[in-house]
C-alpha cells in the first residue's frame, strides 16, 4: 500500500470511527457546538409551530363540522392532549432507567406528527358526517397525543442539560419570538385560503374541506420537519446532583433520591408531591390549565357563530394578533425571569389572563361603531379587495360587526403580552425540575398532574355546553347582553384563573422578588419610556427654557 493510499485509509477510517460516534452521549456541550445546537433548535420550531398552527384555527373548525362535531365532541377534543398526558408516566420511567432520550424524543415524535397525515385524509375517505369517521379521527388524534406525551419528557430532560441556566429565559424568549413571526404569516395565509372560497359558489363547502385536509397534511410534514432536525444536536449526559442549595425554587430537597425501580407507578407519579414547591407549580398550572380547556374551542366557536367574524377574521386575532403581541412583550418577560424570578412574573401574567375573559363575556354583535371608524375599514377593505380582485369586501366590513371585532382585538393583544410570560416562567420551572437529580420523574409527574385539569376542564366545558344548548335559541338576556351556553364556560374560566392565582402566591422561591415590586419596577420603566418619547422633539430641538442663578440679572440665552 502506497503511503497516498495508506493515508487517505486512515483518513476515512477516522471519520468513519467519527461518525459512528456521533450517536454517543456528550459530556457537556460549549462553545461553537452549544450555539450551533440552540440555532438548529430554532430553525426546527419555526417549522413545529406551522404544524401546531394547521392543527388549530378557523380550517380546522370546518373539518370538524363537516365531520359531525357537535359542543360535546369540541369539548372532548380539547381534553385529548391532557389525556395523553399519562403517556409521558411511562416515557419518564424509561428515561430514568436508560438514561438516554434523544432517540426517545426523535422516535415517538416523527410517528405523533406523521399521524396527522392520516387525519388529513379521513374527512376525504369516509362517509361524512358520521359517529364512525368522528371516533376514527378521535383516536387518531388521541394517538398522536400519546406518542407526543412520550416524546415531550425526553425533550425536557434533554433540554434541561444542554440550555445553561442562566439564558434559559432570554433564549426560550428568542426562539419563541422567531416562531412567532412565522406563525403569523402562516395563520393569516390559512385563513385567507378558507375565505377564498366564496360560499355562493357550487360545492364550495366541499372546496373549504379540501383546504382544511391539505393544511393539516402541510402541517404534518412541517412538524415532521421540525422532529427530524433534532437528529444534529448532540446528546448531553444529565449530571445527577445531591440535595440542591442554589435557591433555584425547583431544586427541592427530596429531588436527590430518585424512585428505586420496583417503586410503584403511583409511587412516582405522586412521590413529587411532597415537595412543596412542585404541589403549588401543579395545583396552579392545573387550575390554570382548567380555566384553558373549559372555554377552549368554544371562544371560535362563540367568535364565528355568535359574533359573526369571518374565518380570516378569527385566525387573524387569535393566531396573529395574539403573537404578535407576544412578540412585542416576550424580551422583557424572558430578562425578568432571569433577573426577578418566575413567582412574581407569573402572578401578574395570570392576572392578565383572568382580565383577558371579562371582553368576551360582554361582547355581542350590535356595539354601537363609531361612523369615522368604520368608513375608515370600509375604505381600506375597498381598495385592499380591488387589489386582489374581491372590490365586494368593503360592503362586508360595512356589515360586519366592527366594534365588537375591534374590542375582542385588545382582549387578544393583552393575551398575547401575558401568556408568552406565563409560558416563559413554566418552562424555567419545569427546565429546572428536569435539570435536578428527580429529573424525567418531575417532568412526567408534572405533566400528568396538570393534565387532569384539563382534562375535568375539557369535559366540564363540553357538558356544560351540551346540556344548556337551548340558550342557543332563548338566551339570558340583561340589558344590552345575551349570554348563551358558550358565555357559561367563560365566567367558570375566569373563576378558575382568580382560584390559580391564589395557590401561586403559596410557591415559595428564594431569591425572587414580590409581585408587586416587579408591577411598580415595569410600570415606572413604562412611564418613563413613554414620557420620554412623548418629550423627545422638545429636546432635539431645543425647545427650552434656560434656567438663570438665583440673583443673576443677564437675560436668558437663546437656545
Amino acid at each position: 500500500m502506497s503511503n497516498c493510499t495508506a493515508t487517505s485509509y486512515h483518513s476515512s477510517m477516522k471519520a468513519w470511527k467519527l461518525e459512528s460516534y456521533d450517536h454517543l452521549p456528550a459530556l457537556s456541550v460549549h462553545g461553537a457546538q452549544l450555539r450551533s445546537s440552540l440555532r438548529t433548535i430554532t430553525v426546527a420550531w419555526m417549522f413545529g409551530i406551522v404544524w401546531l398552527i394547521a392543527i388549530s384555527g378557523s380550517h380546522f373548525k370546518v373539518i370538524a363540522e363537516r365531520l359531525g362535531f357537535g359542543d360535546f365532541s369540541f369539548g372532548l377534543l380539547a381534553t385529548l392532549p391532557y389525556v395523553a398526558t399519562i403517556g409521558q408516566v411511562f416515557a419518564a420511567m424509561i428515561i430514568e432507567r436508560t438514561g438516554v432520550v434523544k432517540y426517545q424524543f426523535i422516535n415517538c415524535g416523527l410517528a405523533s406528527r406523521a399521524l396527522w397525515l392520516i387525519v388529513a385524509g379521513i374527512p376525504l375517505l369516509l362517509p361524512i358526517p358520521s359517529y364512525v369517521a368522528i371516533a376514527l379521527t378521535l383516536l387518531v388524534i388521541t394517538t398522536s397525543w400519546f406518542l407526543q406525551a412520550l416524546a415531550v419528557p425526553a425533550w425536557l430532560t434533554w433540554m434541561g442539560v444542554l440550555v445553561p441556566r442562566r439564558l434559559r429565559g432570554r433564549y426560550f424568549a428568542h426562539r419563541d419570538r422567531a416562531a412567532m413571526g412565522v406563525q403569523i404569516v402562516v395563520a393569516l395565509i390559512f385563513g385567507l385560503a378558507i375565505d377564498w372560497i366564496d360560499p355562493n359558489w357550487p360545492n364550495a363547502e366541499q372546496m373549504q374541506l379540501w383546504i382544511g385536509c391539505g393544511i393539516v397534511a402541510f402541517g404534518a410534514l412541517c412538524g415532521i420537519v421540525d422532529v427530524f432536525a433534532f437528529r444534529r444536536i448532540p446528546e448531553v449526559l444529565p449530571q445527577h446532583k445531591p440535595a440542591p442549595t442554589s435557591g433555584d425554587p425547583s431544586d427541592a430537597q427530596d429531588r436527590s433520591a430518585p424512585p428505586l425501580p420496583g417503586s410503584s407507578i403511583f409511587e412516582f407519579v405522586l412521590g413529587p408531591l411532597r415537595d412543596r414547591t412542585f404541589r403549588s407549580y401543579v395545583l396552579y398550572s392545573a387550575t390554570l390549565t382548567f380555566s384553558m380547556t373549559v372555554g377552549a374551542w368554544f371562544y371560535w366557536l362563540n367568535a364565528l357563530d355568535n359574533l359573526g367574524f369571518s374565518n380570516l377574521g378569527v385566525n387573524a386575532m387569535f393566531l396573529a394578533v395574539t403573537p404578535l403581541a407576544g412578540m412585542w412583550a416576550i424580551r422583557q418577560w424572558g430578562k425578568a425571569i432571569d433577573r426577578w424570578g418566575r413567582k412574581p412574573v407569573l402572578i401578574l401574567c395570570t392576572i392578565g389572563a383572568a382580565v383577558t375573559v371579562v371582553p368576551w363575556l360582554l361582547l355581542t354583535p350590535g356595539l354601537t361603531t363609531p361612523a369615522f371608524l368604520s368608513n375608515s375599514l370600509v375604505w381600506i377593505a375597498s381598495t385592499a379587495g380591488g387589489w386582489v380582485g374581491q372590490p365586494d369586501w368593503g360592503q362586508t366590513v360595512a356589515a360586519a360587526p366592527v366594534m365588537a371585532y375591534v374590542v375582542a382585538l385588545a382582549a387578544c393583544a393583552l393575551g398575547g403580552m401575558v401568556w408568552v410570560g406565563i409560558n416563559l416562567a413554566q418552562t424555567g420551572i419545569v427546565l429546572g425540575f428536569a435539570d435536578g437529580s428527580g429529573q424525567s420523574r418531575y417532568v412526567a409527574a408534572s405533566s400528568l398532574l396538570i393534565g387532569v385539569g384539563g382534562i375535568l376542564g375539557g369535559l366540564a366545558g363540553g357538558w356544560i355546553a351540551h346540556a344548556t344548548d337551548f340558550l342557543q335559541e332563548d338566551p339570558i338576556q340583561l340589558g344590552p347582553f345575551l349570554w348563551n351556553n358558550w358565555h357559561l364556560t367563560f365566567a367558570i374560566a375566569l373563576v378558575a384563573r382568580i382560584v390559580a392565582i391564589r395557590w401561586l402566591i403559596g410557591m415559595p422561591e428564594p431569591g425572587a422578588i414580590r409581585a408587586r415590586s416587579l408591577a411598580k419596577y415595569m410600570s415606572v420603566n413604562a412611564y418613563n419610556g413613554i414620557i420620554s418619547r412623548l418629550f423627545y422633539p422638545l429636546r432635539v430641538l431645543g425647545w427650552q427654557q434656560s434656567v438663570r442663578p438665583s440673583g443673576s440679572t443677564e437675560p436668558p440665552k437663546a437656545p
